[in-house]
C-alpha cells in the first residue's frame, strides 16, 4: 500500500472524565497501527517524560533511624514517609534539586503541605495531609526532591540518616489503552485506539500526550530517510515562522512570578506560549489570573494571543 493511502485518524474525541484524567479516542487507523501507537505512547508517557519527586526523607536531623521509632504524632514514621512521598512537586527549569522542610513545635495541630518551607525554585502543586502533631517535643521533617526520568529504585532503605525512596519521576501516574473495531465506508478491518491517561496534575493529560508523541516523532526522524519521503511531513522550516515567535519569553519583560511559572512548565519561547490555552496555563503551579492577565496584555502588544495554532511549529527547537 502506498504511503499516501494509509488512513490517518480523522475522528478524535477527548473526554476529561475526572480531575487530571482524560480518555482520548482516535479512529480510524489501519489494522495493527492502533496497537503500535497505543503501546509506544503508553511506554513513553510512563518511562520517558521528565519530572520531579521526593527521593529521600530525614526526620529530626537523622536521629530517627527506624520505622518503629516513636515520634510526637498520631501517625507512625512509615505513615509520614508515605504522606510526604505522595507530594506532587515541580522544580524550575534551572533547578535540579530542592528541599521541603517541616519544623513543628508548640501546641497540637494538623499539618498540611502548605505549611512547608520550600527551597528556591520548588513548588508543591496539590495540598496533602502530612500528620497530626501532638505538641510538646520538636519534630523536623526534611525531604529531598530531585529531577529525573522514569523509575529509579532505591539502592538501600536507610543511609546516612535518610530514608531512601523508590523514585517515580513521570508526571503520568497511569496510562493504558484499548483497541476496538472501527469502520470507514465498506472497510471494517480498522482500529479505534482509546487511550486512558491520568497525571499528578503537574502537566495536564493533553500536554503529556503531546510530549510523548513528540518524543516518538523525534526518535523516528533518525530512522527515516527524509529525502525519500515527503519533506513536508517531517521538516518544519523556521524561516516560514514569525520571528517574534522564536524569541525567548524573557523578552516579554514579565514579572518574576509569571516568568517562574512559565519556567516550571518548560515554556521557553513565545511561540510555545501562544499555543497554550488559558485553561492550560491556569493549571500550571502557582499560576493565577493576575499572571494570566499580564501575559495576555504583553502578547496583545505584539499582536499575538493565547490559543493560537501554529501548524509548522518546529518540534526540535
Amino acid at each position: 500500500m502506498a504511503l499516501e493511502n494509509l488512513l490517518h485518524p480523522t475522528n478524535i474525541k477527548i473526554d476529561e472524565y475526572a480531575k487530571n484524567a482524560t480518555k482520548f479516542s482516535f479512529e480510524a487507523l489501519e489494522r495493527g497501527v492502533g496497537y503500535t501507537l497505543g503501546f509506544a505512547l503508553k511506554q513513553t508517557m510512563l518511562y520517558s517524560i521528565a519530572g520531579a519527586c521526593v527521593t529521600s526523607i530525614k526526620i529530626n536531623d537523622g536521629k530517627v533511624t527506624s520505622l518503629e521509632d516513636v515520634i510526637p504524632c498520631d501517625e507512625t514514621v512509615a505513615d509520614i514517609i508515605l504522606n510526604v512521598k505522595s507530594l506532587s512537586v515541580t522544580l524550575a527549569e534551572d533547578v535540579e534539586t530542592g528541599t521541603i522542610t517541616f519544623e513543628l513545635s508548640g501546641s497540637e495541630e494538623e499539618i498540611f503541605s502548605e505549611e512547608a518551607k520550600l527551597s528556591e525554585g520548588l513548588a508543591i502543586t496539590e495540598e496533602v495531609f502530612i500528620c497530626s502533631y501532638n505538641g510538646g517535643k520538636k519534630l523536623k521533617i526534611e525531604a529531598k526532591v530531585e529531577k529525573g526520568v522514569g523509575f529509579r529504585p532505591a539502592q538501600d532503605n536507610f543511609k546516612d540518616g535518610e530514608f531512601l525512596l523508590d523514585a517515580t519521576f513521570s508526571p503520568v501516574v497511569f496510562c493504558d489503552f484499548e483497541i476496538k473495531d472501527a469502520r470507514v465506508g465498506r472497510r471494517t478491518d480498522l482500529d479505534k485506539l482509546e487511550l486512558n491517561i491520568k497525571t499528578n496534575g503537574n502537566v495536564n493529560c493533553e500536554e503529556a500526550l503531546r510530549l510523548a508523541a513528540t518524543k516518538i516523532q523525534n526518535q523516528l526522524r533518525n530512522i527515516v530517510d527524509i529525502e525519500e519521503i515527503n519533506k513536508g511531513i517531517f521538516v518544519e522550516d523556521p524561516k516560514d515562522i514569525n520571528p517574534i515567535l522564536l524569541k525567548h519569553v524573557e523578552e516579554l519583560n514579565l514579572t518574576a512570578r509569571s516568568s517562574n511559572c512559565l519556567k516550571a512548565v518548560n515554556i521557553r519561547l513565545i511561540g510555545e506560549l501562544v499555543q497554550k490555552t488559558e485553561n492550560e496555563l491556569l493549571k500550571a503551579p502557582n499560576f493565577g489570573k493576575k499572571s494570566l492577565t499580564e501575559i495576555k496584555d504583553k502578547l496583545s502588544e505584539l499582536g499575538l494571543s493565547l490559543g493560537t495554532l501554529i501548524e509548522n511549529w518546529p518540534q526540535d527547537l
